[in-house]
């Protein structure tokens, strides 16, 4: 019995490897004429953590860049703590039928965009210094939509049980396997 078991870890294991064989990581080339962005962040009662993000990006963005906190109906000081940071905040519409609310929240945010290229991110999501560079770069180098799975920083033991899960994402998409760019995914993580 223990022999099928260790059978079993070492086969997951290299299963494990196979799905997560190429896993690229964004550095920034200092392209130098960035376009302007327009950064989107939909926002539902996020006082305790939208702070530390929009503190990252004000170190990162130009002036003429525009930050959009669409604020989904917050009871908490979201919307104050996003002026605060000369964010521009936009109270979201009622829900339509068949929307769901933080689709709905990013949709508004890019109706409101002044620019062409938008950076969707989580309130919860923190940008490292030049990790603004690092995507925008990636996208011009690209081309094409992309996503990016964040670094998850656990504070807290029970917090280190999420990243199973998220490694688990990771693996369904296909897309880090030695065939990974021969692969046509349409996979998306949802922080930015």
């Amino acid at each position: 019995m223990h022999w099928f078991v260790f059978s079993l870890v070492i086969i997951g294991n290299l299963f494990g490897i196979w799905l997560l064989f190429s896993m690229p990581n964004m550095s920034a080339n200092k392209v130098k004429s960035r376009p302007n962005l327009t950064i989107i962040i939909p926002a539902r009662n996020e006082a305790l953590r939208i702070l530390p993000l929009l503190t990252s990006l004000k170190e990162q963005i130009k002036s003429s860049d525009e930050v959009i906190v669409v604020d989904d109906h917050s009871t908490d000081q979201t919307s104050s703590i996003a002026q605060s940071m000369n964010a521009i905040v936009i109270s979201a519409k009622p829900l339509p039928k068949g929307w769901f609310g933080k689709p709905w929240a990013c949709y508004q945010g890019a109706e409101a965009a002044s620019h062409d290229i938008f950076i969707f991110l989580d309130s919860d999501t923190v940008l490292r210094k030049g990790g603004l560079d690092a995507l925008v770069d990636t996208f011009l180098n690209t081309k094409t939509p992309m996503s990016v799975q964040p670094y998850h920083r656990t504070k807290k033991l029970y917090e280190q049980f999420s990243v199973m899960f998220n490694t688990m994402v990771l693996m369904t998409t296909g897309q880090f396997t030695p065939f990974g760019k021969k692969i046509k995914t349409a996979s998306f993580f949802g922080p930015c």
